[in-house]
């Protein structure tokens, strides 16, 4: 089967062409044919109108690199979320945060901030690496997919349409309006969605209400989530893990000595709390269990040597995969997701130039997460020598095991960590819309003010208070369980945005006859005042402090060592020092600026040939308190252009370059940090005032055929993407040898190029006989890199270009039906994907003349089934798929690439099984609309 693929890989844009080529000129012959057979043809009325959703041409002429989806489109396809949407778009993927959120997309070999995110022209949350803290985020905001009306993705540099962070792409969401709720022919509509997923239990209920009267608009969306970890394969289950423990035992017998002489004479003892008379049996101090340990063969043990001797050893127990804790646990974390959202359009048309409007959103998501990874439970590896106590109270032995580092903890008590995840979206906004009866100098404004205040909180919860095996998340060191410990970490990042646009429409003709061309001028204005706030706090633990204190006794028998309780405490321990610049430092980082754009659009359109210029300048001013913190002002020009030839109908031609430029992120501009120590080191603050970081800047170019006709359209383009200045941490040595500058620096270069096509053919179209409605379906894309360099040979600790963000080489291929009424539609899927490309995630880190690898897991190639279909009747709607069809084991890269080093919270685990893609899953949706 796998060398059938294989095959098949060579060949698919070479036999596509010829596919293409072939049956448009047969539909061109087709029809000539109808022509000279028919003395008169009438036709329908056709009444072009401006379309309402989002389309490829919609800001630059070529269409090169851009996918459009509408609600429809997204519906059909059973698009629920983040994950779903670029399922069938090969070179587009979603960047796992590794703690069940995201942190954007990835296109053309970068990702995150370097791929722009913005609904309704508002930029969302840039990911913010706190790098050292175990609470970090590094999350995007979720977007509620059942509020978006339609979504461009745009491939390659697109500064001249999105700003900064267009580096290697950009998606831009735009939302719904009340018309798309109305029904035709009424005032008021109602959708209801319910799905759920069976791969991560993924449960969805959507209320859409809409309606209009005298002039008056309005609608009201109300979005419900509910969800679990996406599984692994059913097989992975199977698998069991042996784990060695910690259970101590009571060193009460010493084998070396001859029978009835055993009893260890000077480690006995009696705590006076739990035994006021002092009449107890004593009992022996505790110590760790070992594997090597002197045995006799004679005389025999005795019953109690043989019980101590059966708890020496450490216990081994088998554990599912889903019960196991460790590095090599391959089941996924426990994951439990909640989301609500509200979202509302009001409106008033004041007459037929004149709309005011305005939009409220509130939406808010959780991600409650337990990492699994680290291990419940204490072994031989976990022992260092700070372990000391020896003396317990009671049954439970563990009681007198404890570390004893600056936060102490005892080994009786389950060891947990927990993350929470929780995300804040509010925005308020008003719109402006005028279109003047006479037209003659412009035919729309659009103003809008925009109010959005967005807030990802993270916290980090380590407990050691619950008796092993019992986890319970909410447990706290109390005076009744000594040792016991709990220890915090919390990052809440804040980032608001106060947004105004202007945007002046106007479309005119010019030139006559085969010269007749449109020109359709758009000039946008644009101001943002922003303020980001990373709090990092509440480091703190707080444990149970116990302890025994001898005052009497030998530790024999019949004089015993006498212990008495040291009276308990709860002690609470600040781990933050702000005199420190690296993680340890809370004080809150604050940045605040603004920026403003102004842009210009012209697209002409002809008979023959298309011509399309965007342009777009730039300015960010960046001001913090903070001296080392930078504070910069960013001046940036964009621009792109396009040409699209059509010597026919039938064929275009279209070559499209464009540029990109990235400023700084806040977590770049606050710094590393790790040199702040040294601030009062004159070569240091010398080094900080000379550090500076310049945008990034990319270039994009591509050239694309397109062949379109009654057999359907089908699109091939080759693209060469080049981005300069990336920024990356590197270590800049100052005069003193022994002090090194670390910070972000501009340092990479890289250079790649690929090929992509989409077609879709109408079968009907194509070969008459087969019913109308048939249709198939091609995509491919593939990106190679040409070049990647480190330019700056005087700084060190640095890592080459890592290209984990290019996904292997990818193949849809689609066949289904569509009944022409949409009455009912079916249709499967085939996605094949090549193995990851070792070179483009090997490097080297250098550490001056010294170089340590870099490695990486890989992905083998796979390849999956899908079956999708819906069933409309009236106004009801039962769409359904299911996925991985033959049940097959495999792994995306976009999973198994969180284990690498660009990852946001990278995953260290063990075994490459955990990365695993659900087995054969299912998806239902239930629509009504009214």
């Amino acid at each position: 089967m796998i060398m059938k693929y294989h095959h098949f890989r060579y060949s698919p844009v070479a036999l596509t062409v010829l596919f293409a080529l072939s049956h448009s000129y047969g539909a061109a012959t087709e029809n000539k044919k109808i022509e000279e057979n028919n003395d008169l043809a009438v036709l329908d009325e056709v009444i072009v109108t401006e379309s309402h959703y989002a389309h490829e041409r919609q800001n630059e002429v070529t269409g090169l690199g851009k996918v459009v989806k509408n609600y429809h489109e997204m519906s059909k396809n059973q698009i629920l979320g983040i994950r779903d949407l670029t399922r069938y778009d090969p070179g587009i993927s979603v960047v796992e945060q590794g703690r069940g959120a995201s942190s954007g997309y990835a296109i053309r070999g970068v990702d995150k901030n370097r791929v722009s995110l913005l609904v309704d022209g508002l930029p969302q949350a840039h990911s913010y690496h706190t790098l050292g803290s175990d609470a970090n985020g590094g999350a995007i905001n979720e977007i509620e997919y059942e509020n978006i009306r339609s979504i461009e993705l745009s491939k390659g540099a697109s500064s001249a349409e999105y700003g900064s962070g267009a580096h290697g792409g950009a998606i831009g969401f735009r939302t719904k309006d009340a018309q798309d709720i109305i029904k035709e022919g009424q005032h008021w509509g109602l959708d209801s969605k319910t799905s759920y997923a069976s791969k991560n239990s993924h449960f969805l209920q959507s209320i859409a209400a809409a309606g209009e009267a005298g002039g008056f608009e309005a609608l009201v969306i109300a979005t419900h989530r509910h969800g679990k970890e996406t599984k692994i394969h059913s097989e992975a289950n199977k698998l069991k893990h042996n784990i060695r423990r910690i259970t101590g035992f009571e060193n009460r017998y010493d084998f070396t000595q001859i029978p009835h002489r055993m009893l260890l004479e000077d480690l006995l003892l009696i705590v006076e709390d739990t035994c006021p008379t002092l009449d107890c049996t004593p009992r022996a101090r505790v110590k760790l269990n070992r594997d090597n340990f002197p045995v006799r063969t004679f005389p025999e043990y005795t019953p109690e040597e043989r019980k101590q001797l059966e708890q020496i050893p450490y216990r081994t127990e088998q554990l599912s995969a889903q019960e196991y804790t460790g590095k090599d646990r391959i089941a996924p974390n426990p994951l439990d997701y909640k989301s609500n959202s509200v979202f509302m359009k009001f409106g008033y048309h004041f007459n037929s130039s004149h709309y005011l409007g305005a939009i409220l959103e509130d939406t808010k998501t959780r991600y409650d997460i337990r990492d699994m990874q680290t291990p419940a439970y204490y072994t031989k590896d976990d022992i260092n020598l700070s372990l000391r106590n020896y003396v317990y109270e009671g049954d439970n032995i563990l009681d007198g095991l404890v570390f004893k580092p600056r936060i102490p903890y005892g080994l009786r008590y389950s060891h947990v960590k927990f993350f929470d995840e929780r995300h804040h979206k509010r925005r308020l906004g008003f719109t402006y819309k005028y279109k003047p009866e006479n037209n003659r100098w412009l035919d729309s404004i659009k103003l809008s003010a925009d109010k959005q205040d967005i807030e990802l909180y993270s916290r980090l919860h380590r407990l050691h208070c619950s008796d092993y095996p019992v986890v319970d998340k909410n447990c706290r060191p109390t005076l009744d369980k000594s040792w016991s410990m709990y220890r915090t970490e919390r990052n809440n990042y804040q980032e608001k945005h106060r947004v105004i646009h202007l945007e002046f429409d106007k479309a005119l003709n010019a030139g006559q006859g085969v010269f007749n061309q449109t020109h359709k001028l758009n000039l946008g204005l644009g101001f943002d005042r922003f303020n980001s706030l990373m709090d990092h706090g509440d480091m703190t633990a707080q444990y149970t402090k116990g302890g025994y204190t001898s005052y009497r006794g030998r530790g024999r028998l019949d004089n015993p060592y006498i212990y008495r309780r040291d009276p308990r405490s709860i002690e609470t321990v600040s781990l933050c020092n702000n005199t420190r610049g690296d993680i340890l430092n809370c004080e809150p980082r604050k940045i605040k600026g603004d920026s403003h754009f102004v842009s210009f659009r012209d697209l002409v359109i002809s008979e023959y040939v298309d011509l399309g210029l965007g342009v777009r300048f730039d300015q960010h001013r960046f001001k913090s308190d903070d001296p080392w913190t930078l504070s910069r002002t960013y001046r940036n020009w964009s621009w792109n252009g396009g040409i699209t030839l059509k010597p026919t109908e039938f064929v275009s031609l279209s070559y499209r370059i464009s540029n990109g430029f990235r400023v700084p992120a806040f977590y770049e501009l606050y710094g590393k940090r790790d040199h702040i120590g040294l601030k009062d080191n004159e070569y240091v603050q010398r080094a900080q005032r000379s550090h500076q970081l310049e945008p990034e800047k990319s270039t994009n170019h591509e050239i694309g055929v397109s062949f379109k006709g009654q057999f359907g359209y089908l699109d091939v383009s080759y693209f060469r993407n080049n981005y300069k200045n990336m920024i990356a941490t590197a270590c800049k040595r100052i005069i003193q040898k022994s002090h090194c500058f670390y910070n972000y620096h501009n340092i990479q270069d890289v250079a790649l190029n690929g090929i992509n096509l989409v077609a879709k053919f109408d079968l009907h179209g194509i070969l008459s006989m087969l019913p109308d409605g048939f249709y198939s379906s091609v995509a491919y894309n593939r990106v190679k890199v040409k070049e990647r360099k480190l330019t700056d040979s005087r700084l060190d600790s640095v890592n080459d270009p890592i290209l984990d963000a290019i996904q292997p080489a990818r193949y849809v291929l689609g066949f289904g039906y569509d009944h022409p009424e949409e009455k009912w539609g079916i249709g499967i899927t085939t996605t094949y994907s090549k193995a990851k490309n070792a070179d483009e995630v090997a490097g080297t880190r250098h550490h001056g003349i010294h170089r340590v690898d870099l490695g990486g897991k890989l992905t083998g190639s796979w390849y999956t089934h899908d079956i999708t279909g819906y069933i409309n009747y009236k106004n009801y709607t039962l769409r359904g798929g299911i996925y991985n069809v033959t049940n097959r084991k495999y792994s995306t890269w976009e999973s198994v690439r969180q284990s690498g080093v660009n990852a946001v919270n990278q995953d260290r685990g063990s075994n490459y099984t955990r990365f695993g893609a659900p087995g054969r899953n299912f998806s239902l949706a239930f629509e009504m609309k009214f």
